[in-house]
């Protein structure tokens, strides 16, 4: 509903919105420990060319889901599917680099008070 220009929403549309809203911030810590986890089994690093790789896999994936939810019924949505499709990618390249950049930052901070050899 928020991609559309449908100006009507439905009385549970806050609710709708609400529960949408935490489900995606959930989807983002759970992929954030995933690639804490596949660092830790030595697949990837924590850089910008992985960063790069991840998020375009994880974008490549959202539009795979999107493409679906979009066939389904009611077909009423408005959206330029190409427009939205190109700007789930980059987003979830940005995702993917800001979390590692994150990630570095912490493990740096942490490391403050450490001996280093």
């Amino acid at each position: 509903m928020l991609m559309s220009k449908n100006t009507t929403f439905p009385r549970n549309a806050r609710l709708n919105i609400s529960i949408g809203t935490i489900v995606h911030y959930g989807l983002g810590i759970f992929f954030v420990f995933a690639y804490y986890t596949l660092w830790s089994f030595d697949i990837g690093r924590p850089d910008v060319i992985y960063g790069l790789a991840f998020g375009f896999a994880h974008g490549i994936i959202g539009i795979l889901l999107w493409k679906v939810l979009f066939s389904l019924p009611p077909k009423s949505s408005t959206v330029n599917q190409n427009n939205f499709f190109i700007g789930l990618l980059l987003a979830h390249i940005c995702f993917s680099l800001v979390a590692i950049v994150s990630y570095n930052f912490v493990n740096q901070l942490l490391r403050i008070g450490e001996i280093q050899p």
